[in-house]
């Protein structure tokens, strides 16, 4: 499935869908999937805001440690984008159809 870029009168994208790849599975273990895989995304967050709130990234170890903790947070977070978009597979809703069709600004 592909779509063009949506515009408004000046110009601004609106839209622009994109392709995941998906996990399979039925919508409830999907749907637990991510709420696991949110859960920990929101952990890591958290790590991210300590480190960058009371620690100097200046030094190459809180840095590291931050950059690892940012990355896993980041894999999780698409981690749920990909079971919420099973979900929708499994129940036969075209997300990216529904968001072209959105009548708001991305």
């Amino acid at each position: 499935m592909s779509y063009d870029i949506r515009r408004n009168n000046e110009g601004a994208t609106i839209v622009m869908p994109i392709e995941l790849p998906l996990y399979e599975g039925n919508p409830s273990t999907l749907g637990e999937q991510a709420i696991r895989d949110l859960t920990s995304f929101l952990r890591h967050h958290a790590a991210c805001e300590v480190i960058e709130n009371n620690f100097d990234t200046q030094d190459d170890a809180i840095f590291d440690l931050y950059q690892a903790e940012r990355a896993q947070m980041t894999a999780k977070l698409i981690a749920v984008f990909m079971a919420l978009a099973g979900c929708s597979e499994e129940l036969d809703i075209d997300l990216m159809q529904e968001i072209w069709e959105m009548p708001w600004e991305v």
